[in-house]
């Protein structure tokens, strides 16, 4: 269970520290996951986020600054624990994040068909481009993500693509190995670059989402909701 966690973010830099009722945001992410019943490690490209994590109980790692997405950063961490052969990737701008879900992702690999698998939820009336929607066929795999407001071909009922992905370890080392898709670089979404190379993504529905911390709007909306 993986928490990548990096400082340089594009949108808001440096919101893994943020304080959410005095905690940093990456610390909330954790507790969200320990709920769950899993003990992550955060995965960080910074000294700072790095300190903040073991002063608190954490374990966090350093990891490479030039990593292109969060799943490229989960698997240089991964590669150091080759004993696990399930890959778990919480985002770490989570911070309301329902670890209760994480059993629902693992159990959906009793299928040996799936190789990654992430959550979803429905889309609520919102429709910003800091959120991301994503549409699924008829047999519960994804078919298109998109931050597009309005979203392109996705009509009422679309779904919202939640910050956890789960990857078999094969298919993790393989997403890693691939070159960047044009969409992918597009809309700033790795998930695109599985679908790009027709590797496909399976999908747990959950009845409810909740918002990410994408934009400085989003910390505020995150910090009245847990005011």
């Amino acid at each position: 269970m993986v928490i990548p966690a990096r400082w340089g973010s594009t949108r808001l830099a440096a919101k893994a520290v943020a304080k959410i009722n005095g905690r940093e945001l990456v610390l909330h992410v954790v507790d969200r996951v320990r709920e769950g019943g899993f003990e992550p490690i955060v995965a960080t490209d910074d000294l700072r986020i790095q300190e903040i994590c073991q002063q608190a109980g954490v374990q966090a790692e350093l990891t490479s600054i030039g990593h292109q997405s969060g799943s490229d950063r989960v698997w240089e961490l991964a590669a150091r624990y080759p004993e696990f052969p399930l890959v778990i990737n919480v985002q770490g701008d989570e911070p309301l994040f329902d670890g209760q879900a994480l059993d629902k992702l693992v159990a959906c690999f009793v299928d040996p068909a799936v190789q990654v698998a992430t959550l979803v939820a429905p889309l609520t009336g919102i429709d910003s481009d800091s959120v991301v929607k994503v549409r699924v066929d008829d047999r519960g795999w994804a078919v298109d993500f998109t931050r597009s407001s309005p979203a392109r071909g996705m009509q009422a009922g679309s779904l919202q693509h939640l910050g956890c992905y789960a990857f078999r370890r094969n298919a993790l080392a393989r997403f890693v190995s691939l070159p960047l898709g044009v969409r992918e670089q597009a809309e700033k979404l790795e998930q695109l670059r599985l679908l790009e190379a027709g590797i496909p993504i399976a999908v747990v529905r959950l009845d409810a989402g909740a918002p990410s911390v994408d934009t400085a709007e989003d910390l505020e909306l995150v910090r009245d909701m847990m005011g």
